[in-house]
């Protein structure tokens, strides 16, 4: 119907599914992409589009006549953040991280259904590479959700209180987004401390009557 895909890869861009982004992963095409975050490891702000070359031509000519295109900010195109996000693509280059990422995020992936997917407080387990939720709930059979986001302010606190920095995404789903050059004895001493702070969640959440089933 002649729209255009816009794909958001902030988050899921330069290795994080392990491919180097997630359309790759996907098996999608998209006419625009949105970068940010992993562009420079987050070390230095900087966040970038890119369309596609027949629109590039269709804005240069307005803008030559007006002396410069009108949609740049005061710090686009900062040397700094440039300097940061091009030693970070070498970097990924170098040391292969997409390559690794893809290796470690299948492990995490196939740890994570092993020992969640019987948890009595996880209703679902979905992730690639290295991205991925655990989505709680209160009832594993019907799959029905935990009260006003109880259950992940209940995990993310109990994963604190095990050492592992975790956040609560819509409310109930808690999510895992590990740094791309973490090892697998790392994704093993992590998930032991989520399985232990789940099982203490499990038990607080049952004792408040927030569990049904």
């Amino acid at each position: 119907h002649g729209i255009l895909v816009w794909a958001d890869e902030v988050i899921t861009g330069f290795g994080r599914t392990g491919a180097d982004f997630g359309c790759t992963t996907m098996g999608i095409k998209p006419d625009l992409m949105t970068f940010a975050k992993q562009l420079s490891s987050a070390y230095f702000p900087i966040s970038a589009s890119v369309i596609p070359g027949w629109m590039y031509k269709e804005m240069v000519a307005p803008s030559n006549e007006v002396g410069v295109f009108g949609h740049g900010y005061t710090y686009s195109g900062h040397p700094a953040a440039c300097a940061a996000a091009l030693k970070t693509l070498e970097i990924y280059e170098r040391d292969n991280l997409f390559g690794h990422a893809a290796e470690v995020g299948d492990y995490l992936q196939a740890e994570l259904r092993r020992i969640f997917t019987d948890h009595p407080l996880v209703g679902e387990v979905r992730g690639k590479g290295l991205i991925a939720a655990l989505e709680l709930v209160s009832n594993k059979t019907t799959g029905t959700t935990i009260a006003r986001g109880k259950g992940g302010a209940v995990a993310v606190k109990a994963c604190q209180d095990n050492g592992v920095i975790l956040r609560a995404v819509a409310g109930n789903a808690l999510a895992f987004c590990p740094p791309l050059i973490i090892t697998k004895p790392e994704i093993d001493d992590m998930l032991t401390r989520v399985k232990t702070a789940l099982d203490t969640s499990y038990e607080s959440l049952k004792a408040e009557g927030l569990l049904d089933g």
